[in-house]
């Protein structure tokens, strides 16, 4: 909400500051409330979906920030940064301005309380980055996820701006360069990595929804590789319809698509190639569900 709050006020209505401004702080305020983030100190234990090799459960820890998580901070920072960028307002670079209260009624020692400003949080990203050899900060324990990644260099780019420095130039050259050790971020299909197992030293396969909605927000500094690859991306997923429609294929169906086209040189577009893959498509053994959901129209479309 914050993002597309912020998109609205900068390209639709600049002048309307103080409604806006008041929104993003009201959300801002929403992030820093217990119940958004103290899912962290159960899921900073680990477990064998993210560390199959795991065979005692970590010491958990409260803090959101400090380690790991930043599918949390790293959208916590783009949101504070957004705030200074659009309205040109230190508040949240002031001391405790972010502040974490950790005070479980039954269980503990007693209340804790975390605190950052925006430079200290995109600080400790920074810092989390480096002891990953710049492939990232991990979301959840061991897994580096691309995407997720993408919402902090946003963040350092706008301070960079507003602040005259040029910290996200060095950070994007040693993170393309660790990514470049495993032969960049696509797969020899074109679609982006999901995630690297730390430990294990192995990339999880992505598909097309890791592919869309990491490419919508590396192409804000990437875009000549994210534009290009788009048709290779895209293909199979999109069929022109007779009446001139577009009709949105399935993953199954995409996926056949494509095998025609490589091995039976079949046109991508046309109408009979997708018949011929949903009727391939209805005898093939269906492939079992993934972990997480995919919601094919809601991330290509």
């Amino acid at each position: 909400m914050v993002y597309g709050a912020s998109v609205a006020h900068f390209h639709l209505l600049p002048a309307l500051r103080s409604a806006f401004k008041s929104l993003l702080e009201h959300l801002i305020h929403k992030m820093l409330r217990r119940d958004v983030w103290s899912y962290w100190y159960l899921t900073s234990q680990s477990g064998k979906f993210v560390d199959p090799d795991i065979f005692e459960m970590r010491k958990p820890w409260a803090d959101p920030n400090k380690e790991e998580n930043i599918m949390y901070s790293g959208h916590l920072l783009l949101m504070v940064s957004l705030h200074a960028m659009l309205f040109d307002d230190d508040k949240y670079d002031q001391p405790e301005a972010l502040t974490f209260h950790w005070d479980p009624i039954f269980w503990g020692f007693g209340p804790e309380k975390f605190t950052y400003t925006r430079s200290s949080l995109q600080e400790t990203i920074l810092c989390e980055m480096e002891r990953h050899q710049w492939k990232g900060v991990c979301c959840e324990p061991n897994s580096i996820f691309i995407v997720c990644n993408q919402f902090p260099i946003i963040a350092m780019r706008y301070n960079d701006v507003r602040s005259g420095t040029n910290i996200v130039d060095k950070v994007l050259k040693n993170y393309v360069a660790a990514w470049e050790k495993h032969g960049g971020f696509l797969q020899n299909n074109k679609f982006v990595h999901s995630w690297y197992m730390v430990k294990q030293d192995r990339i999880v396969p992505g598909n097309i929804g890791t592919t869309a909605w990491t490419s919508a927000f590396m192409n804000s500094w990437n875009s000549q590789a994210v534009r290009s690859a788009f048709s290779a991306q895209s293909l199979g997923f999109f069929t022109k319809a007779p009446n001139g429609r577009v009709n949105l294929n399935s993953t199954a169906v995409a996926m056949i698509i494509r095998k025609l086209v490589k091995n039976e040189n079949a046109d991508p577009q046309a109408w009979s190639t997708k018949q011929k893959a949903q009727e391939l498509a209805k005898k093939a053994k269906a492939a079992p569900s993934p972990p997480l959901p995919v919601p094919i129209f809601g991330y290509v479309a």
